[in-house]
């Protein structure tokens, strides 16, 4: 009954369903990337979790999986497909790796990056310039990464996922985002840089 309920509110609402479960599983991803952390940081009233920088990998979530996502699954049925047997998920894998695997890992890079210095209270030119240079930092390795844990994931998602539950394979990739997230800010690469990177410009401004 549980089931049939959310697969009805996945089939109806397939956007707002996704944005929520995926602004909740960016958040949690953030929440257990700061508690792994090494390094001290801290909130801006002192508390150990910093919450513009969760606020920043939250509002990912929505942009990335919610919205993007959501919309690229229905053209990848559309013209790769929508069975789920393994044939039709490797070409849809091989487009995620290749296509927009090299999309998606700087976007949330640089979105989390800009998110979290406008609420730092800099200006939009210096958020994105700022953002800019943590991108161009950071996105190969996480790139590179991504090819042990998302074809992975890819082939549970195109088949099973597709067969029981299609509209919600966005909210499967969010899932996995916590642990992914988890490991990018553990090695530096994402929620962690957002806080701690500073670009050329500003450090010629100290």
């Amino acid at each position: 009954m549980v089931f049939l309920r959310l697969k009805g509110v996945f089939t109806s609402s397939p956007v707002l369903a996704n944005s929520v479960t995926s602004l909740a599983c960016y958040a949690l991803s953030d929440l257990i990337a700061q508690r792994a952390d090494d390094t001290d940081i801290k909130g801006s009233h002192g508390n150990d979790i910093d919450k513009r920088r969760l606020l920043s990998v939250a509002l990912c979530g929505p942009i990335l999986s919610g919205i993007c996502l959501t919309k690229l699954y229905r053209n990848l049925d559309r013209f790769l497909g929508s069975g789920h047997t393994f044939r039709v998920a490797s070409r849809k894998i091989l487009f995620m790796q290749i296509v927009y695997m090299p999309f998606s890992v700087p976007a949330f890079i640089f979105l989390s990056s800009t998110f979290n210095a406008l609420f730092d209270g800099e200006g939009f030119t210096i958020a994105c310039t700022e953002a800019s240079a943590v991108t161009n930092q950071r996105w190969k390795e996480a790139y590179w990464t991504s090819w042990f844990v998302w074809p992975i994931s890819d082939a549970f998602n195109f088949t099973v996922m597709q067969r029981r539950m299609p509209a919600a394979r966005p909210t499967w990739d969010a899932i996995v985002m916590v642990g992914w997230n988890a490991y990018l800010s553990w090695r530096g690469i994402g929620g962690h840089s957002v806080t701690e990177f500073s670009c050329p410009a500003r450090m010629d401004d100290v």
